[in-house]
């Protein structure tokens, strides 16, 4: 699916939501007391935990695959991203003499990412940037990934979006901040665009290399743990996998799956009942070939055969 049929996909989920949130608002006194308080609670839980756990998603999973910055890259650019808005705009904010001390950015709905309210930007809110910082840079690795549906991931997010949306304008977020112009509306549509630009940047800069993709990792699925996936710079081969070096290298290397073994360039079952290694006749001193046996027979003559 290409970017426009997501958006398209997107686009129809925000509106289709947008409209039943509008219209429980409008009609909000119509229902009987108390049935509204389920949807408000769960639009408030999942408005709250959402943009924290986007951000976290990253660095825990690359803590617990042990696979370097693979899955991080987005959260680290949404961290930096907030760092940097935040600062940068309290700075502005102070020097245009503008009164900070009744910034709010607690109560019923976390209007920030929990634990970043002191670097919270008095203009834009950060909460939204960084989930779109994380939403398109998923989004481009889903685009460009032959093999990825991007239409689920597109409503996925849009789900997230809508509903960061829904919490931040019922929780009175609002009112804490300054927006520079067009109302908090524009605020919000600021911290959109920038969120898209910082995330399709981030993508853009790992130079969509195999070893950055979020959908390829090895120790992180049961397939790889069982050997079935190859590392990055590997090509799946029969019952293992081959490094991918350049033509400057004559040689790859083979390594094959648990169970197999490497005879002749090739890996084999490797249940034997027994089995030596000779050197072999007029080679190198240090080149050996493995005869391997099963039931009293060469396994090696008949794969010759």
């Amino acid at each position: 699916m290409d970017p426009w049929e997501t958006a398209f996909i997107v686009l129809v989920t925000l509106v289709g939501l947008f409209t039943v949130g509008t219209g429980i608002f409008k009609y909000k006194d119509s229902f009987p007391p108390g049935i509204l308080d389920i949807p408000f609670a769960l639009i408030t839980f999942l408005g709250n935990l959402m943009p924290f756990a986007l951000v976290a998603y990253g660095i825990a999973g690359d803590m617990i695959n042990q696979d370097g910055v693979r899955l991080s890259i987005p959260s680290l650019a949404a961290l930096g991203a907030i760092f940097l808005v935040g600062i940068s705009g309290k700075m502005i904010a102070i020097n245009g003499g503008q009164d900070l001390s009744n910034q709010e950015t607690g109560g019923l709905v976390w209007c920030t990412i929990p634990g970043l309210e002191s670097v919270e930007s008095p203009y834009f809110p950060t909460a939204i940037m960084s989930t779109m910082i994380i939403a398109f840079y998923y989004m481009c690795w889903a685009w460009s990934t032959p093999s990825r549906l991007a239409w689920p991931l597109g409503l996925f997010f849009s789900i997230v979006y809508a509903v960061q949306l829904l919490a931040f304008m019922n929780g009175e977020c609002a009112a804490s901040y300054i927006p520079p112009f067009g109302g908090i509306l524009g605020s919000i549509v600021i911290s959109s665009v920038l969120g898209i630009a910082i995330g399709s940047i981030s993508w853009a800069a790992t130079g969509r290399a195999t070893q950055f993709s979020p959908f390829n990792i090895p120790l992180g699925s049961p397939s790889g743990a069982s050997g079935s996936t190859c590392m990055p710079g590997e090509s799946r081969v029969a019952n293992g996998c081959k490094e991918n070096f350049t033509e400057h290298f004559s040689d790859k290397k083979l390594r094959c799956d648990p169970g197999y073994a490497e005879v002749q360039g090739a890996c084999v079952e490797a249940t034997t009942t027994g089995g030596h290694s000779q050197q072999v006749q007029g080679g190198d001193e240090n080149t050996f070939v493995a005869e391997l046996y099963k039931n009293g027979r060469l396994v090696t003559d008949s794969i010759a055969a």
